[in-house]
C-alpha cells in the first residue's frame, strides 16, 4: 500500500507540474506536444516535463500573374539573340580545311590549294595563297591565306616518306664487268631518288670472280631509310688484255692552206670497251706551211689496254698535170708521201695509166699503160675529179675476193669512195681481175674477159691478171687514184690492145698473162 502511495504522490505531483488548474487534466496529446526529460531527478525517478511546439505563423499566398509572361518574352529574346549569333558565325565569309597539319612529299612542289574544301561568302578564285614555291627540302614551311579580309596560316611539314626508284640501266648504258674487279651497283641501276642514296649488291651467292651470266639484287636505302630492291641479270667478262683498234688514220696529202680534219675518217672500236678514249697528237700539223707532219693517235680502254698509231700527213703545194696536149681535163699531181706511184683512169676509153714521180716529187712520168673494162651502161664507176683534192686512195686487198654476182676476182685493190658526193652509189668499188666462176685459177670467164678495154663491169675497174698483180705488188696500201673522162686521148702511152681468147680454145679457162707455172698458154 505503501508503494501505491507513492506511485500516486508521484502522479499528483506529475499533474501539478504539468496542469496548475485545479480541473483534472486532459489526456495529453502527443502529436502535437514534445516531451523532454529533466536532467533533475528525484528520488523516485526523472521528472518529464512537456514543451509546446513553437507556433508558425500563417503564410499568404500570393497570385504570381506577371512572372509567366516575362519568362516567355525572356526566351524569345534569348533565341533571337542566339540566331543573330549564330547567323553572323556562319554567314561570315571563311575558308573550309580539309586539315590544318597538311603533310607533303621531300622533292615534289606542295599545291596550297589541295587542302581548300571549300568557302562562304566568295569564291576559290578569290583565296590569295603565300607560301614558298617549287620543290621542297625537309623541314617545316608556312602557308598563308588571304580571304574576304580574314587571314589563315597553316603549317606544312615536309618528310621523305618515298622508297628511291631503281631501273634497269639499258645495255649500252650498262657499265662492263670482269673477273678481276668488284661489281659496282651503280653501273647497273638507275636511280631517282630526293637525297642521298647508298646502294648495296646482294650477289645471291654466285661467284663474281668467274665469267658467266649471274642474278643478283641491288638494294637502295636513302637517308631517311626508305628501301627498294630490284633484281637484275649481269654479265661478268674475261679480263680484257686486247687494245682498241684504229682505223682510217692513213698516210694522206692535202693542200698548202686547205682545210683538213684529223678526225675525219678515223674510227676508234674495242671489243669490250664501247666507248675507248683517243687522244690525238698532232705533231705541229698544219695546211698553212708545206711539210710533212707525224701526227699520233693513243687509244686506250677501260682496261687500260692501249693502242698507238702514227700517220704522215704530207701538206703540199699543188702541181696540176694533164694527160695530153689537146686534153683539156688536168688534176693534182703532187706526190705523196711513202707512194711511188699514181694511178689514172680514163673511163672514155677505158684505159690504166700509172704516172712516176719526177725530180720535184709529183707524178708526171707515165710509166705503164693497160687496158681494163669500167662500168656499164646502167652501172657507174665514180669519177674523182669532183672529191676534195681530186683524188681517191686505195684501201684494203685481198689474193681473192667474193663478187656481189656470185663471181671471184683476183688480187683486188678496194677503192675508199667516201669523199664521192654520194658514197652510196660507189661502195665497193675496186681493182680486180677479169672475174672467175669459182675461186679456181683455170675456171675464167673467157666471154667477159675478151670485153677488156670496153664497158662490162658492175663499176669495178677490171685488167687482166698479169696488170692487176703489177698494181698488187708495186702500189703500197692508200695509193693515190685519179678516175676521170678524157675523150681526146687514152693516155700519153696510148692504150694497149687487149687479148683475145678463142671460146673454143680448151685453155679459155685460163687468163692468158697469168703468170702461174700452170699456166697451159
Amino acid at each position: 500500500m505503501e508503494d501505491e502511495k507513492e506511485m500516486l504522490g508521484a502522479d499528483e505531483e506529475l499533474e501539478q507540474v504539468n496542469m496548475p488548474d485545479a480541473e483534472t487534466p486532459a489526456e495529453p496529446d502527443l502529436f502535437e506536444k514534445e516531451y523532454v526529460i529533466s536532467d533533475e531527478t528525484k528520488s523516485d525517478g526523472p521528472t518529464v516535463v512537456a514543451e509546446e511546439p513553437p507556433k508558425k505563423a500563417p503564410v499568404k499566398k500570393e497570385k504570381k500573374k506577371g512572372s509567366k509572361k516575362a519568362l516567355v518574352i525572356g526566351l524569345i529574346i534569348f533565341a533571337l539573340l542566339a540566331a543573330a549569333f549564330a547567323g553572323w558565325y556562319f554567314l561570315r565569309p571563311g575558308i573550309r580545311f580539309s586539315t590544318t597539319r597538311p603533310t607533303a612529299e621531300a622533292g615534289e612542289e606542295f599545291d596550297a590549294m589541295s587542302i581548300v574544301e571549300g568557302v562562304r561568302g566568295g569564291e576559290l578564285s578569290d583565296i590569295a595563297v603565300y607560301g614558298p614555291k617549287g620543290e621542297l627540302a625537309k623541314g617545316v614551311y608556312k602557308y598563308s591565306y588571304s580571304f574576304k579580309g580574314r587571314e589563315y596560316e597553316i603549317t606544312v611539314t615536309v618528310k621523305d616518306t618515298k622508297a628511291p626508284e631503281l631501273s634497269i640501266k639499258p645495255e649500252d648504258e650498262m657499265a662492263s664487268f670482269n673477273d678481276r674487279e668488284e661489281v659496282d651497283p651503280a653501273g647497273i641501276v638507275n636511280v631517282k631518288d630526293y637525297g642521298k642514296v647508298t646502294l648495296k649488291l646482294d650477289d645471291q651467292g654466285n661467284d663474281l670472280k668467274t665469267p658467266g651470266m649471274y642474278e643478283v639484287i641491288v638494294t637502295a636505302t636513302d637517308e631517311d631509310g626508305n628501301e627498294s630492291k630490284i633484281p637484275a641479270v649481269i654479265k661478268i667478262e674475261p679480263y680484257d688484255t686486247e687494245g682498241p683498234k684504229i682505223e682510217g688514220a692513213t698516210n694522206t696529202s692535202v693542200i698548202l692552206w686547205s682545210s683538213f680534219d684529223l678526225m675525219a675518217g678515223v674510227k676508234v672500236t674495242d671489243d669490250k670497251d664501247p666507248n675507248p678514249s683517243l687522244v690525238v697528237d698532232s705533231g705541229g700539223f698544219t695546211t698553212s706551211a708545206e711539210g710533212s707532219y707525224k701526227v699520233t693517235y693513243t687509244a686506250k680502254d677501260s682496261y687500260g689496254n692501249e693502242t698507238v698509231v702514227e700517220r704522215w700527213i704530207n701538206v703540199y703545194q699543188v702541181a696540176y698535170y694533164t694527160p695530153g696536149y689537146d686534153s683539156s681535163v688536168y688534176w693534182d699531181a703532187t706526190g705523196e708521201w711513202g707512194q711511188p706511184y699514181l694511178v689514172a683512169v680514163n673511163r672514155s676509153h677505158n684505159t690504166v695509166t700509172v704516172y712516176g714521180k719526177d725530180g720535184n716529187g709529183n707524178y708526171t712520168v707515165p710509166v705503164r699503160a693497160m687496158a681494163c673494162s669500167t662500168a656499164r651502161p646502167g652501172y657507174n664507176t665514180p669519177v674523182s675529179t669532183n672529191v676534195p683534192g681530186g683524188r681517191f686512195h686505195s684501201a684494203w686487198r685481198a689474193d681473192w675476193c667474193y663478187m656481189v654476182d656470185g663471181s671471184w676476182g683476183r688480187y683486188a685493190i678496194s677503192i675508199d669512195t667516201s669523199l664521192a658526193p654520194d658514197p652510196n652509189d660507189t661502195w665497193g668499188i675496186m681493182f680486180h681481175s677479169v672475174c672467175y666462176y669459182s675461186q679456181s685459177i683455170d675456171n675464167l670467164e673467157y666471154e667477159e674477159y675478151n670485153k677488156l678495154g670496153g664497158t662490162a663491169s658492175l663499176g669495178c675497174i677490171r685488167m687482166c691478171v698479169a696488170d692487176e698483180l703489177w698494181l698488187y705488188n708495186n702500189c703500197p696500201e692508200g695509193f693515190p687514184i685519179v678516175i676521170y673522162d678524157d675523150p681526146s686521148s687514152p693516155g700519153p702511152l696510148g692504150k694497149p690492145d687487149p687479148i683475145r681468147i678463142d671460146v673454143n680454145d680448151p685453155r679459155r679457162g685460163w687468163d692468158p698473162t697469168d703468170p702461174s707455172g700452170d699456166n697451159p698458154w
